[in-house]
């Protein structure tokens, strides 16, 4: 899948496990509670102030 929009997505909950993404996404002021971020490589991702409650990090530690 490519050229996805999430413009304006509830993305709370979502399941982003093995998840690629390409450079320069932004992901600001997102709810991305309870996402499953692990395997997924977040170098270029912009998380400003995006909420990360119960998110599981690519480190496999949850966020707080």
């Amino acid at each position: 899948m490519s050229d996805v929009s999430f413009f304006c997505a509830d993305l709370s909950g979502a399941n982003f496990q093995a998840a690629r993404f390409g450079s320069n996404v932004s992901f600001k002021n997102a709810n991305l509670t309870n996402a499953r971020l692990f395997s997924v490589d977040l170098s270029d991702v912009d998380l400003t102030d995006a909420i990360l409650t119960g998110a599981q990090m690519p480190d496999g530690t949850v966020h707080e």
